[in-house]
């Protein structure tokens, strides 16, 4: 009967075992801590040629200053598993997770050890178990660990000159959890969330456990404002599926609040106490939402909620801007949204849209226009007998968002509005994101409705994508329509523009024409349509049959339009 260790007596068997092993695996005499044999992954792994490894001991591959605090411990590991760092040929670090065994080999007490590469997150993680660093219910960093990333990521950023960025994440329906389900399934729920939010992050971010149903996270490495949104926002977006309890489907949602590095501080317990503020005023506006510390971040949740009320207060305004044919027939009418100010007039679409997006209001918002825009028309074709399509504009995160087809159409069918009278104008960025909005918009077209690029030449490279997408309109940004007799302006770029828009068979409407100069110029240059305050600024919805002519259903057929130029007959579609 063999003894307490694992001995293999055929010396030949061991060695075919180990010798040409693709792993990292060698044989150490425990006496003497010298090599006895060692495998082709460790040689190669490790630099090291074979003659070398043999005239070694185990110590060899210990990092200088760390043998000493560690004694043999390092060398055998405490019980069969260790984590430690061994030292490549070049003087490189490798992080290693070891497995060994005891055994004989030649009559010798040795040990068998495979060695595993631990990348950088493990080894954190490996670390962080040795040291008790992290939550017992969730297996996350606790604050003392946080605290220790946010530093290194604090230096990381003085030295590249980029932005850190403390975020507390707390559930909005934890304590509901915890009543109807207690604190052992409510422990489920939280290791739930803590995943979720692992495999959102990036490679750089750390996430955290901090209380009872709060998170926080230190996201590194950002480059500005639209970097630190897009991150927070995909972390909101989590939540967007269920996770189960006891067998039940539990809706959760939460809220962020945030504080940067170094303009909001530059130590991780007043970016915790400044985000902690951030993440109440989040709460007080409703939940499910991210606040900002800095005063512009107060401002703009002051100005997401301001919106919020107004939306359900239905206080929301479509104003519309026709478009004309060059002989001055009303081709479309582009409907505008206006919010109105605390103290009159109406805040500027640049300055609540982001802001929008931002929160994931847009959403609800952009559906809100579609229906308010289906409503119009179908009050105009009722009263009047007339409408012109209607063209809306489509947010890129409308369009990626996973109902929105189904929600938009959906909306047409219960206004009794053919989706033929609508057209989608959306950005260059949605073109460029064409993995993702493809399959909406020809769904969408293939239910009737047009599609129109918004702003065309502003910038983005979305040729490559145009001709693959259900794209019939370009509108030429009003930065080239207006810059077209300038001295070296752009009447090239916009007659470029127009020949490949026509040879896609697509139609192009210029957008900003407020001079007569600049109509000619863009009739000239081949235009479809022209749109600007020389024909028409953005009205009220009342305004609209005045500016058409409209009379009364009864006289509608046949009706001209009031245009720049002789009035024309104007289409019913």
């Amino acid at each position: 009967m063999k003894g307490p260790h694992a001995e293999l007596a055929d010396r030949k068997e061991m060695w075919a075992i180990v010798h040409g092993n693709p792993l990292p695996m060698w044989i150490y005499d425990r006496e003497t801590l010298r090599f006895l044999e060692v495998s082709k992954g460790a040689i190669r792994h490790y630099g090291y040629s074979r003659a070398e490894f043999l005239s070694m001991t185990v110590r060899n591959l210990i990092p200088r200053g760390e043998e000493e605090q560690s004694g043999d411990k390092t060398v055998e590991g405490q019980g069969d598993q260790a984590v430690r760092a061994c030292r490549h040929r070049d003087g490189r670090l490798l992080y290693v997770e070891t497995h060994s065994n005891a055994m004989v080999y030649d009559g010798r007490m040795a040990r068998l050890v495979v060695a595993r590469d631990l990348n950088p997150r493990e080894k954190q993680h490996a670390d962080a178990v040795a040291e008790g660093q992290l939550d017992a219910a969730t297996g996350l960093p606790n604050a003392s660990l946080l605290r220790t990333r946010a530093q290194q990521a604090f230096e990381n950023a003085d030295r590249t000159r980029r932005r850190v960025a403390i975020v507390r994440l707390e559930l909005d329906q934890y304590d509901e959890v915890l009543a109807q389900f207690g604190s052992a399934a409510s422990d489920t729920c939280l290791r739930q969330v803590g995943t979720w939010l692992t495999r959102r992050l990036r490679g750089m971010d750390t996430v955290g456990r901090l209380g009872a149903k709060e998170f926080a996270l230190v996201l590194a490495e950002l480059d500005d404002d639209f970097d630190l949104y897009r991150v927070a926002t995909a972390l909101l977006k989590i939540f967007a599926e269920p996770t189960y309890i006891e067998g039940k489907a539990v809706l959760l949602s939460a809220s962020l609040g945030i504080a940067v590095y170094p303009e909001d501080g530059k130590t991780f317990e007043l970016l915790q106490q400044e985000s902690t503020v951030a993440l109440e005023r989040a709460r007080q506006s409703g939940g499910h939402r991210i606040a900002l510390f800095s005063k512009q971040g107060a401002e703009r949740t002051e100005l997401d909620v301001y919106m919020r009320e107004m939306m359900k207060q239905n206080r929301f305004l479509l104003h519309y801007q026709p478009e004309y044919s060059p002989d001055g027939e009303v081709r479309a009418l582009e409907a505008l949204l206006r919010l109105p100010g605390k103290d009159g007039g109406f805040l500027s679409p640049d300055r609540f849209i982001p802001i929008a997006e931002e929160t994931g209001l847009i959403e609800p918002l952009g559906l809100w226009v579609i229906k308010e825009a289906a409503r119009q028309s179908r009050e105009w074709r009722d009263r009047y007998g007339a409408s012109p399509r209607i063209a809306v504009n489509v947010s890129p995160l409308q369009l990626r968002s996973r109902n929105f087809a189904a929600e938009a159409l959906a909306v047409l069918q219960a206004s009794a509005v053919d989706p033929w009278t609508i057209e989608f104008e959306i950005t260059e960025r949605a073109v460029l994101e064409f993995d993702e909005v493809a399959k909406p918009m020809r769904e969408l077209a293939k239910a009737g409705i047009t599609f129109a690029v918004d702003d065309f030449g502003t910038g983005y490279s979305s040729l490559q994508h145009l001709h693959r997408l259900p794209i019939s309109i370009l509108k030429i940004d009003r930065s080239f329509v207006q810059r077209m007799d300038a001295p070296r302006g752009t009447e090239a770029i916009v007659e470029a523009i127009v020949s490949m828009a026509h040879s896609l068979g697509m139609h192009v409407v210029a957008e900003g024409v407020e001079t007569e100069a600049q109509r000619k110029n863009a009739i000239r240059m081949g235009c479809d349509v022209i749109q600007g305050f020389l024909h028409s600024r953005p009205v009220g919805a009342e305004a609209i049959p005045a500016l058409m002519g409209w009379k009364s259903k009864d006289r509608a057929i046949g009706i001209r339009a009031k245009g720049p130029g002789p009035g024309s007959t104007l289409p019913l579609a």
